[in-house]
């Protein structure tokens, strides 16, 4: 993932924008998460998503969320702005997740 050093990249003191996960001509990404969110995922097996069409900005096609489940309630935990919506890029997001 390429970084981005600015103060605008942080949250808390702590990184939230991770990079930009690359699929080539199959899209980008820009991904979002803090320190405490990427441990939470890290800890699960299991995660759920929701990929949003109507709350991103022109440029982008949607917003795609993870979730980490916790006692009774699943918790965004990573979200990613997509430029595309196919399944390469999908895959490289789940695969930089590990």
């Amino acid at each position: 993932m390429q970084q981005c050093e600015t103060r605008y990249a942080k949250v808390n003191d702590g990184d939230f924008y991770r990079g930009v996960v690359d699929a080539g001509e199959h899209g980008s990404a820009l991904v979002f998460a803090s320190d405490e969110q990427l441990e939470l995922l890290r800890l699960e097996t299991r995660v759920h998503f929701d990929a949003n069409f109507k709350v991103v900005p022109t440029v982008f096609y949607q917003l795609f969320t993870l979730f980490a489940p916790f006692a009774d309630a699943a918790f965004p935990v990573v979200y990613a702005l997509m430029l595309r919506k196919t399944q390469a890029l999908y895959s490289l997001l789940e695969y930089s997740r590990k």
